[in-house]
C-alpha cells in the first residue's frame, strides 16, 4: 500500500499558563481549579482532585463536547475530599451554573448542619451566600441572599468572596451583595467538600455546573470581570481547501499533536488517520482548556490505470485504450 502524507496544521488561540490553566484564572492564591474537560481533577497542581459520583459530562457554555458536568438533581453531586483543603481567613469560590429548576439546590457545602461556607440556589431563583463561623451556627456568622429568577435555564457566573471582615456576592460579574463577617478563623467539623448536595442528602443541584475554582483570598472586582469575561476562541490557520493525490491508493491526514481529543468525520478519534477514498473530511479538536476548532479538507485520490497490453501501430492508426 502506498502512502501519502498530509499534514492540517491547527492552532487553538488560547493562552498557555502552566499546568494547564487559563491566562484569566488568577494563580495567586490558588487552592483548586476544575475545569471539568473530562473528568473532574484539580488542575491547579495542589492535587485536589474531585470525585465525581452520577453526574454526567455535557456541553459547556461554550458548547464543547465532555466540558461540563450535568446533575440530575436527584443523587448527585461532585466530592472534593476533606474540608481541611478550604482556608478559614479569607476565600473566595467561584463557579458557573445553568438550571430551570427553583428549588433549594447546593453550589457549595462543606459541614453538616450549620456548614460553615455555604453557596446556594434558593426557591425561585434566589442567591445566597453564607457563612457561620462555627459548626454550632454561633454568633458574628452572616447571611447573603439576593435576587431572583436566576433559575432561567441560563449561564450565570456565582462568585462569593470574603476578605476576613466583609463579604461579597457577585452574579454575572457584578456585586449584588454585600456585609460584615469579622469572626475568624472559621472552623469545620470532619464533613468533606461537596458540590452540588448538601451533607446530609438533600438540596441536589439539577443542572448544568462547570469551572468551579476556590482562593485562599478574596480576588479582586477586576479579577472577577476577568473570569466572567473569559473566553474559549479557537480558529484555524488557512487551510488547503483541496488535496489531489495521484497514484496512491490513500492519504493520510493529521491534524497536529497536543490536544486532549480529536474526532474525525471517519469516526477516528486519533491524531491522524487514513483515507482511500475521495471526498470531503472533517476534524474537530478540543484542546485542555476545553476549547475546539475544527475544518475540512477535500481529498481527490487519482488512480488511472491503462490496462491495454503493448501494441504496435503504424501512423494513421488508432487503438481504443
Amino acid at each position: 500500500m502506498r502512502y501519502l502524507t498530509f499534514s492540517l496544521l491547527v492552532i487553538l488561540c488560547t493562552t498557555m499558563k502552566a499546568q494547564n490553566i487559563p491566562g484569566y484564572v488568577p494563580q495567586n492564591g490558588l487552592i483548586g481549579y476544575y475545569p471539568f474537560s473530562g473528568n473532574a481533577n484539580d488542575v491547579s497542581g495542589n492535587g485536589n482532585n474531585g470525585s465525581i459520583n452520577g453526574a454526567t459530562l455535557t456541553l459547556d457554555r461554550f458548547s464543547n463536547a465532555n466540558s461540563a458536568y450535568d446533575f440530575d438533581g436527584t443523587n448527585d453531586y461532585l466530592d472534593l475530599g476533606s474540608n481541611s483543603i478550604l482556608p478559614t481567613t479569607s476565600m473566595t469560590f467561584s463557579i458557573w451554573f445553568r438550571t430551570n429548576s427553583s428549588g433549594n439546590q447546593e453550589l457549595l457545602a462543606t459541614d453538616q448542619s450549620w456548614t460553615t461556607y455555604t453557596c446556594r440556589l434558593l426557591t425561585n431563583g434566589r442567591l445566597q451566600w453564607r457563612i457561620y463561623p462555627n459548626t454550632s451556627g454561633g454568633s458574628g456568622g452572616q447571611d447573603l441572599q439576593v435576587g431572583n429568577n436566576y433559575d432561567d435555564n441560563n449561564w450565570h457566573h456565582y462568585v462569593a468572596t470574603w476578605n476576613g471582615t466583609q463579604m461579597v456576592l457577585f452574579l454575572d460579574g457584578v456585586s449584588v451583595a454585600s456585609g460584615a463577617m469579622s469572626v475568624t478563623p472559621v472552623s469545620f467539623n470532619s464533613s468533606n467538600v461537596l458540590i452540588g448536595k448538601f451533607p446530609s442528602g438533600v438540596h441536589h443541584f439539577d443542572g448544568v455546573l462547570d469551572d468551579a475554582a476556590f482562593w485562599n483570598r478574596a480576588l479582586t472586582t477586576s479579577e472577577i470581570s476577568s473570569l466572567y469575561n473569559s473566553s474559549c476562541t479557537a480558529t484555524f490557520n488557512s487551510l488547503q481547501d483541496t488535496i489531489t493525490a495521484c497514484g496512491t491508493d490513500s492519504v493520510q491526514l493529521d491534524a497536529g499533536s497536543g490536544f486532549s481529543t480529536y474526532s474525525w468525520s471517519t469516526g477516528a478519534s486519533t491524531q491522524a488517520t487514513y483515507v482511500s477514498s475521495s471526498g470531503t473530511y472533517y476534524v474537530s479538536v478540543t484542546d485542555s482548556y476545553g476549547c475546539s476548532a475544527g475544518d475540512s479538507v477535500y481529498v481527490s485520490l487519482i488512480n488511472s490505470q491503462i490496462e491495454q497490453d503493448d501494441t504496435t501501430i503504424c501512423a494513421g492508426d488508432s487503438v481504443s485504450l
